[in-house]
């Protein structure tokens, strides 16, 4: 995708096809993310320990400062001036204008980075963690302070649903170590699991 793609998506309404095909309109990521911020009682992750929803997704919040911060920070050393108005004007100001390359990439990658960020934390994709199977690259079976599970297989269909895409898309990491296994390799996965 371009930098004006990526600015589209962050910025905009979006027509997009639904589950059963119908068409309907997505707002924009960052509406989506500001929307995260206070309506975070539906996410387990963002429940107090009595099990109530808590008054404000930090999470969210964090990834919304970050983005103003580093969008107005990237402003200033490309045009060596601040930006005064709203960060959806900042980024399409950006995705209007011609860089030089080594701008250009950075600005293509960061816009990614955060297209992909909003996505994973408004659209969590649920996976199957492997409880108890060590994993085969790093032998460990959790790992971090919270003793998280290692393998986690990503097999469901988007949304959060019950539903499992086919076999040969599914993907599966090791959070312990990063190894990452998709089409070939997971046979090599699903063999060394075996064993």
């Amino acid at each position: 995708m371009s930098i004006a793609q990526y600015a589209y998506r962050l910025t905009r309404e979006r027509p997009e096809f639904t589950p059963d095909g119908k068409l309907s309109t997505v707002p924009s990521l960052l509406t989506e993310l500001r929307s995260a911020i206070t309506g975070s009682g539906d996410l387990d992750r963002n429940k107090s320990a009595t099990g109530k929803p808590l008054p404000l997704n930090s999470a969210a919040l964090e990834l919304l400062t970050s983005i103003e911060r580093m969008v107005g920070e990237d402003h200033h050393r490309r045009y060596d001036e601040r930006f005064f108005g709203t960060l959806e004007g900042l980024l399409n100001k950006i995705a209007e204008d011609d860089h030089p390359a080594d701008f250009e990439a950075w600005f293509e990658r960061i816009f990614m980075e955060w297209c992909d960020s909003i996505e994973s934390m408004v659209r969590p994709v649920r996976v199957r963690r492997l409880d108890g199977v060590p994993c085969p690259s790093c032998q460990q079976v959790v790992h971090g302070p919270e003793r998280e599970t290692c393998v986690a297989i990503s097999c469901y269909e988007p949304g959060g649903g019950k539903d499992l895409r086919p076999i040969g898309e599914w993907t599966a990491n090791c959070r312990g170590c990063g190894a990452h296994w998709e089409n070939e390799s997971m046979k090599w996965l699903v063999a060394s699991l075996a064993a």
